[in-house]
């Protein structure tokens, strides 16, 4: 553990996403504001994932996610009643709900269900491309609403295969991503919104699809690319991403997978220059901060603030499983960039600025030299980094002469070439003798 708070336990994505904290103590933002900028699904997600991993937050984020899941329209039985549960197991339960009520609304839902596939029948048996679309994209949309993601899936994957239009292809696409989001079967996510931008949409969808295809390569442990289509969301208009995200969701996102994989050109060109990202930092100042103090090589400063917001980043849904290893990737980033300019530099100089002890810089240096990241050694005794320098002169002379002997082969075999076509010689083998004859020359004739 690193002296100022920063966990990093240098595990790479795939061992990240198996990790599942309890944050002790609560959050720093304010949680009524915070779940605010959510509605639907979205809402509930985010408030049952707090309520299982906030001790602090249990009791309000389950009374809301009550509240959300007992309004007008809402006809998610299957969450209302352990919802419900789990608040009755805690002695937390309102005395207004009423199972009996929660029975006449499944009732009800069910009933909804049977009509729906009804119409499904009815609409194959007419044999309208048409009508048979509009009956599964309903089922589907009442089977999402209720829960049952499994049953939307079949049904919206179904329905695609009557669009006739493109507008309803781009409907039955979103249709698909977001209960594959709900399913967590990224791969569908990534692929299906993919296929979506390949056509073009307009800037409202394609910011939600590339919303969507962000949240899937975060998931997966791809922080390059899903910061690179976090950045192409129109952020002047959020509402189109408020099913799913929040401008404060971008700003956080797009800062900490920028901060691990993007140059320090590319940080400055498009985050800090960039004036649609501006809309995120705003909801975000703790991370402007950040992108400012790294930008300025203040590793102290940014590395306080990011141990500061380190519980609040646990209770995101999605980012929690990957706040350690996204902090180890920053810290390894600016290790690098931090030793790079010099030949020879004290690691208590380095400890100081990172706010680290010398046993914990010690063993990341390590780590990144025997990674080949870093190419330096250490001296364990004396506490010194040098830098192991390479002739760039004579590597320079070498690559040139290099290039020159490849282009003196290239053109011997085009002389060749041309003679043997000017007095119309070929040579004919048979398909093993002549496989092998193309392995073995550098030209094929």
């Amino acid at each position: 553990m690193a002296d100022d708070g920063i966990e990093e336990s240098g595990a790479g994505p795939e061992q990240a996403m198996q990790v599942d904290t309890a944050v002790v103590g609560p959050p720093s933002f304010d949680f009524e504001t915070y779940i605010s900028a959510y509605t639907g699904r979205a809402r509930t997600k985010r408030l049952r994932f707090i309520a299982n991993h906030c001790p602090d937050l249990r009791k309000d984020a389950l009374l809301l996610c009550l509240e959300g899941l007992r309004s007008p329209g809402a006809v998610n039985v299957r969450d209302l009643r352990e919802v419900a549960s789990e608040l009755e197991r805690a002695g937390w339960l309102p005395a207004d709900y009423s199972e009996a009520a929660t029975a006449k609304l499944a009732a009800q839902v069910k009933d909804q269900q049977d009509r729906l596939e009804t119409e499904v029948k009815q609409s194959r048996s007419a044999v309208v491309k048409e009508n048979v679309r509009v009956a599964l994209r309903d089922l589907g949309n009442h089977l999402f609403d209720s829960g049952d993601f499994e049953g939307a899936f079949a049904s919206f994957m179904r329905a695609r295969d009557f669009c006739s239009q493109p507008s309803h292809l781009l409907e039955g696409f979103f249709s698909i991503i977001r209960t594959a989001l709900e399913l967590e079967r990224w791969e569908q996510v990534a692929t299906f919104s993919a296929r979506a931008l390949a056509d073009k949409p307009q800037p409202g969808p394609a910011s939600t699809l590339n919303a969507l295809s962000g949240l899937a390569a975060l998931v997966q442990g791809r922080y390059r690319v899903a910061a690179t289509h976090f950045l192409e969301i129109t952020l002047a208009n959020p509402d189109v991403i408020k099913p799913y995200l929040s401008p404060r969701d971008i700003g956080l996102y797009v800062t900490l997978c920028a901060l691990a994989t993007f140059t320090r050109t590319e940080l400055r060109e498009k985050l800090i220059e960039n004036p649609n990202f501006k809309h995120a930092l705003e909801h975000t100042p703790e991370f402007r901060d950040i992108l400012r103090d790294f930008l300025a090589s203040r590793p102290r400063a940014w590395r306080a603030v990011l141990a500061r917001v380190r519980n609040d980043l646990l209770l995101d849904v999605y980012l929690h499983a990957h706040v350690d290893a996204l902090f180890a990737l920053i810290t390894e980033v600016a290790l690098i960039q931090f030793v790079s300019p010099y030949i020879s530099l004290d690691m208590n100089v380095i400890a100081e600025a990172f706010a680290l002890s010398l046993p914990d810089l010690e063993q990341k240096l390590v780590a990144l030299a025997l990674s080949g990241k870093m190419n330096i050694r250490i001296d364990s005794n004396a506490k010194i980094v040098h830098k192991i320098l390479t002739n760039e002169r004579a590597a320079t002379f070498a690559q040139a002469l290099q290039t020159g002997r490849t282009f003196e082969l290239h053109c011997q075999g085009l002389l060749v070439r041309s003679l043997m076509q000017r007095h119309q010689l070929t040579i004919e083998n048979d398909q093993s003798t002549s496989a092998r004859a193309s392995n073995a020359h550098p030209f094929n004739f």
